[in-house]
């Protein structure tokens, strides 16, 4: 009888432990990517536009596009890319600089843990007095309907 039982246990332990298994490897953490996220750009759509051609039609600093009737409605642009909707979201904003614009530079992050968007937004400044509002527009991945990108901007 304790050969049995000796038998029994162990079939007994590796069922535990393929179930430990399974149960890991099908874990939503192992499914959750974290990191730098490539957000697409007007250029890389082939469109030349400078940042002073580029307009939001909103007091807030920022909106999220998320259908062509916003699209249409809120940014002002010379050049108009078409967007598949049903893949991508657009941050798009209008900054008041105090002074000249040298450059834009953006990065984004996604912590899939919090469910959270950020994007950086460096805006270099030159010597120049002459102060425009600068636009910008990201095409990002579409979000989820409660997601709200957080956007920090920076002058330097």
């Amino acid at each position: 009888m304790s050969a049995c039982r000796n038998g029994f246990m162990k079939r007994f332990f590796y069922i535990i432990c393929i179930i430990g298994l399974v149960l890991t490897s099908c874990s939503t953490e192992d499914d959750c990517h974290s990191g730098p996220l490539d957000i697409i750009t007007l250029e890389d759509l082939g469109c030349d536009v400078p940042a002073y051609q580029l307009s939001i039609k909103s007091s807030n600093e920022f909106e999220l596009i998320r259908n062509q009737e916003q699209y249409l409605s809120l940014l002002s642009s010379p050049c108009r890319p078409k967007i598949d909707w049903e893949v991508y979201d657009m941050i798009a904003g209008t900054l008041n600089i105090p002074n000249g614009l040298l450059r834009l530079e953006h990065a984004a992050d996604y912590n899939c843990m919090d469910n959270k968007l950020s994007i950086s937004i460096m805006v270099f400044l030159n010597e120049s007095t002459v102060a425009l509002p600068v636009g910008f527009a990201f095409i990002i991945p579409k979000l989820n309907d409660t997601e709200t990108p957080y956007v920090n901007i920076a002058y330097q």
